[in-house]
């Protein structure tokens, strides 16, 4: 670092908020004497994931050999430092530490109340203290407040635990940024503390602890305790007093928020009152560079993780600073060769390598820095190889160098590590069927589930990984029987990445059951359970999607007490679109054997029936639905008509004799809409109850006598359920054109913006058939005389009507605005 308050020389004639800044540099001073007591305790304030600080922790503890080493952090954290430390572990790993969630009777059980990260590399500075400090044969342990605590008064959710966002706000932020001209807070982090080579680990702990509590001053008191930081200072205080009695020196390494106040309370001589709180259940996971890092939106992390961990590797075998040329020249190298494969235009050769070297040795000295850091690298590259456009080399050049210095890189952790047994049991079980796990990269695979037998495994594996919720692939394409989409499909495609985010869920889903069936069936029953205990409204759809489920995931041992829970939801469901939902759900089960692990067709047959018997009785009671509902209740009487029509409705016994019995009551009702009796009147045509000519009586007398509004909304409903009338039916096109030639010019414009949503649903091709049956009518042709015209004097005045119309319908829905231009 520059000069004694740790600015560099540039900014010494800014004057952003000089008090600020200011109160930094007079505090390094004191805080270098609080936290430096050689024989007694030193307190290496620190930023999370800083290999400037970690190296200064690494000369500490070479240096002093201290008793104690003590690692801010939840202190049931500390049974697992033997595998943090073990040979086999690989870098990053994280914690992963959940809060036990309260059964329903009480006790615990591992869940989803509350869950966080604690994540390492090799250059964090609270692993680096933990290696160096088992190497000289100190005692080790974490010293923070339980995580159940912390959770409780930070909220619930997955979060980091080293948290820091108040570094990248409040004045004193933000002043540094201005007065170092700097483009954000961790190149201001990179200039003042990165950039330099080591020095005296004294100084700097003091400083960085200085820059901690000039953030601090932004938060006030009532924030510090309301949130839990004066507990969890309080109760770091108390552990290290209690290794200070012990006797030996210690060194307690922590952020450089709490430095000052852990510092004072643990040194004074005033009691401590440690509030531990409840603990959590941690477990040490994989974790991955990318999620990692800062520019990919981890609270705590510092840009560029594998950059770092580069610089780490050039040089810590003796705590050296790091060869920071050599690490900026291999990046370089590598991203000119991928560039030379990629970027067209402006491929990148040997000269524009040299070129861009030498501009980042040269930003780099005149920036104050002792070598080459990731903004001179950055800057230099837009200088020296952007020949082109910027924004297309450009960006393709940053994405690529950015995605090479956050890293992909996935931890290993060893065997036996206290991870649930779920989470191994499904890793060894994806490897086993050719899932490649070696990195977080996104993949794609494609099964075809009806002619492979380990397409089919691989299959039911992801779906219960899906229904667990584990994060680890999504469907992208294919047959989807959850949501009735793509059954013509034969091959599924799916998209797949291990990330530490998936082995996080699994912890969570290991209250389930300690193998992938065992987990997925357990978590079954549990919706089950709740299923049976809630109302009865709409559960027939959501019990047969449970049954899905469980075909899906290949358990079909397990079906058979679901279908009695199926029975009895369809039995007492008063929602008949649940209840068509239900039915729909249960024939795409019935048609899907070869690609799902099926139920037994009979039974399959009977819900069938039963949901279609049910809904039949339930629809003339919902005749006079209106709105949003009706066009719902008109969709599902479509789904109805399929229903009794598909092969499964010979297989059910199931006829069109019930189906048509309720839409007669439907469209003979008093209070039924105009919606619902247009769409009855296609069922009626489609079960044989009413010939075409007779359904073209009815629809002309309707459309006759009918208001307005309620004739195109009958217009509509028959589309729903029977749309090919429209064009294949001449008495039908007889009377739709004989009631469109009887609107006088007010009457179709009325009627103009509603006819266009009656044939919404119809395909262009549709479109294209009702066409020609209407010119076939008149004796035009479609097409015939086709051509670009100019308007005449009748198409003048019955635009300026329509735009009246639209106007007056601007203005009703409050949308005069619209047409101000």
């Amino acid at each position: 670092m520059n000069g004694d308050s740790g600015l560099p020389p540039g900014g010494r004639d800014r004057e952003a908020d000089a008090d600020a800044v200011a109160a930094w540099a007079d505090a390094a001073g004191r805080l270098s004497e609080l936290l430096w007591q050689p024989g007694r305790l030193i307190v290496a304030a620190i930023r999370h994931h800083s290999p400037i600080c970690a190296r200064a922790v690494a000369a500490v503890i070479r240096d002093r050999r201290p008793g104690h080493v003590l690692v801010e952090g939840p202190a049931e954290f500390t049974p697992l430092i033997p595998w943090l430390l073990h040979p086999e572990t690989r870098t990053p790993v994280a914690i992963f530490v959940l809060k036990p969630a309260e059964e329903p009777g009480g006790g615990h059980r591992v869940g989803a109340a509350g869950a966080g990260y604690f994540p390492l590399y090799d250059g964090s500075p609270e692993l680096v203290a933990l290696r160096r400090g088992a190497e000289i044969g100190a005692s080790l342990a974490f010293i923070d407040r339980g995580f159940c605590s912390r959770s409780e008064e930070a909220g619930t959710g997955v979060g980091s635990l080293m948290e820091e966002s108040r570094w990248r706000r409040g004045r004193f932020a933000r002043a540094l940024v201005e007065r170092v001209g700097a483009r954000n807070v961790d190149e201001v982090w990179d200039r003042l503390f990165e950039s330099a080579d080591g020095g005296d680990p004294r100084r700097l702990f003091a400083e960085v602890a200085a820059y901690g509590l000039a953030l601090r001053r932004d938060s006030p008191d009532a924030l510090l305790e309301g949130d839990g930081t004066r507990a969890r200072e309080r109760t770091m205080a108390a552990a290290i007093r209690g290794a200070l009695d012990q006797g030996g020196e210690v060194l307690a390494v922590m952020g450089a928020f709490h430095a000052e106040a852990v510092a004072a309370a643990a040194l004074g001589a005033e009691p401590v009152a440690a509030a531990p709180g409840q603990p959590g259940r941690p477990f040490l996971i994989r974790f991955s560079f990318d999620r990692l890092d800062a520019l990919n939106g981890y609270a705590a992390g510092m840009p560029a993780p594998a950059w770092l961990q580069a610089q780490w590797e050039s040089g810590p075998a003796r705590d050296q600073p790091p060869d920071r040329e050599a690490v900026a020249t291999a990046f370089l190298g590598e991203l000119a060769a991928w560039a030379r494969d990629h970027v067209v235009q402006s491929p990148v050769a040997t000269p524009d390598l040299v070129a861009a070297l030498t501009q980042a040795r040269g930003l780099a000295q005149l920036r104050g820095h002792g070598a080459i850091q990731r903004a001179d690298l950055l800057d230099a590259i837009g200088s020296t190889w952007i020949k082109g456009c910027l924004a297309d080399e450009g960006r393709m050049l940053f994405a690529e160098l950015q995605r090479r210095m956050a890293g992909d890189r996935l931890g290993e952790i060893p065997a036996g590590a206290g991870q649930p047994p779920l989470v191994a049991e499904i890793r060894n079980h994806a490897q086993g069927l050719g899932f490649d796990l070696a990195t977080t990269t996104a993949r794609q695979i494609a099964l075809e589930i009806h002619r492979k037998p380990r397409d089919r495994e691989r299959s039911r594996f992801l779906h219960a990984l899906a229904w667990l919720d584990a994060g680890f692939a999504g469907l992208r394409a294919g047959p989807d029987y959850l949501n009735n989409r793509n059954l013509d499909r034969v091959v599924e495609q799916w998209r797949y990445a291990w990330t530490p985010d998936v082995e996080g869920r699994l912890v969570e889903a290991a209250r389930w059951g300690g193998n992938v069936g065992e987990a997925c069936l357990a978590k079954l029953k549990t919706a089950a359970a709740a299923l049976e205990q809630r109302g009865v409204e709409g559960g027939s759809a959501e019990a047969v999607r449970l049954l899905t489920i469980l075909c899906l995931v290949g358990l079909p041992a397990s079906l058979r007490p679901m279908v009695p829970l199926v029975a009895r939801r369809i039995e007492e469901d008063g929602d008949i679109v649940a209840l068509v939902r239900a039915a729909a759900g249960l024939t795409l089960l019935w048609r899907g054997q070869r690609g799902v692990a099926g139920a037994d067709r009979g039974e399959l047959e009977t819900l069938i029936a039963a949901a279609y018997h049910r809904a039949c009785w339930l629809l003339p009671g919902g005749a006079g639905t209106t709105g949003d509902g009706a066009r719902a209740l008109a969709a599902v009487l479509a789904e109805l008509q399929e229903l009794v029509s598909g092969p499964w409705a010979r297989l059910s016994g199931l006829t069109g004799g019930l189906l048509a019995d309720a839409a007669d009551a439907v469209w003979q009702g008093a209070g039924s809409g105009a919606l619902l009796r247009g769409a009855a009147l296609g069922l009626l045509a489609g079960g044989g109850r009413i010939d075409e000519p007779t359904l073209a009586r009815h629809l002309v007398g309707w459309l006759k006598g009918a208001a307005a509004a309620d004739q195109v909304l009958l217009v509509q409903g028959l589309a729903m359920v029977r749309r090919e009338l429209l064009w294949t039916s001449p008495d039908v096109v007889a009377g739709l054109d004989g009631w469109m030639r009887g609107l006088d010019e007010a009457g179709f414009l009325a009627q103009l913006p509603e006819l266009r949503l009656a044939f919404l649903p119809l395909a262009a091709a549709e479109v294209g058939l009702l066409a020609e049956a209407l010119a076939r009518r008149i004796g035009g042709q479609v097409g015939a005389g086709c051509g670009m015209v100019g308007p005449n004097a009748e198409d003048i005045v019955l635009g300026a009507r329509l735009a009246a119309v639209l106007a007056a319908s601007r203005a009703a829905d409050g949308l005069d605005d619209w047409g101000a231009a």
